[in-house]
């Protein structure tokens, strides 16, 4: 894990084997650091959307170990899982019984934006979160 500072952008950095159980123990690690950086109002959105991202990983990935990075903007925050597997992220529209297929459109509704980056490894899957504005108070 690494927490560094540049020019107000601070950033965290995660590798780890994608299973149900490191999924938990992740979403709490990340709830803190949001917390911490005064980005709780995001906390919801960031970790349902990571917990679909390493959902992912642990269902299409040849490999469960991926890189887990959050940036903290002035705009708001980029969430991206990194992974071993080419094959970019699939919006579906699954039918009412399907018990599967809705993560990515989940993911399609809650982050302002999103996109895929290949690499020499295979891919990285970004999402962007802007920054909800803050009440001032008279």
């Amino acid at each position: 894990m690494t927490t560094t500072l540049e020019a107000h952008v601070q950033r965290y950095e995660q590798s780890l084997d994608a299973c149900p159980e490191a999924i938990a123990t992740v979403r709490r690690i990340v709830r803190t650091i949001l917390f911490l950086w005064d980005r709780a109002d995001l906390s919801d959105d960031v970790t349902l959307c990571l917990t679909e991202l390493l959902t992912n990983v642990v269902k299409h990935a040849t490999c469960p170990a991926c890189l887990i990075s959050i940036q903290d903007k002035p705009t708001g925050l980029r969430l991206a899982v990194a992974d071993t597997e080419p094959a970019p992220p699939v919006v579906r529209r699954p039918g009412h019984l399907s018990e599967t297929g809705r993560g990515m459109a989940l993911i399609e509704k809650t982050a302002h934006r999103w996109g895929v980056e290949w690499t020499l490894s295979g891919k990285r899957v970004w999402l962007e979160f802007r920054a909800v504005p803050q009440a001032v108070s008279a």
